[in-house]
């Protein structure tokens, strides 16, 4: 063996789930506006739009691994290791995404996960104020 030891850092899950299910309803809404009155065919075509999208859906694929089995107990019919392994397509089979699942992810499975994590996800009223603004 060499010297070094490799350390393998056990995962954690969020100590704040909230956050995390805050972070799936945030992520959920930008992609709803960037596709918001847009077709399948138009959104594939802007490739800003596009990688916007794809960066949301790696958001929620990390806040989904962030909340550990803890998704799978409040929220048991979701695909949530399907969202998890989703984000590492995205990260690592980056040429060769099928845009027809991304735009399937989006129009079903999306739309019922945002809804379903919006009661569980954190009051952001506090977080929004800037600090030093004067706010409550």
């Amino acid at each position: 063996m060499s010297g070094h030891q490799r350390w393998r850092t056990p995962f954690v899950p969020s100590r704040n789930p909230e956050r995390r299910f805050a972070d799936i309803v945030r992520e959920a809404d930008l992609i709803a506006e960037f596709v918001a009155g847009r077709s399948e065919d138009v959104v594939a075509q802007d490739l800003k739009t596009v990688r916007a999208i794809e960066r949301s859906l790696q958001i929620i694929s990390e806040a989904a691994t962030k909340l550990g089995d803890h998704a799978e107990t409040v929220l048991p019919q979701h695909p949530w290791r399907q969202i998890r392994d989703f984000g590492n397509v995205l990260r690592h089979a980056y040429d060769d995404v099928n845009y027809d699942l991304v735009w399937d992810v989006i129009a079903r499975l999306l739309p019922a996960l945002r809804e379903d994590c919006a009661p569980l996800s954190a009051d952001d009223s506090e977080d929004s104020v800037p600090p030093g603004s004067g706010g409550p």
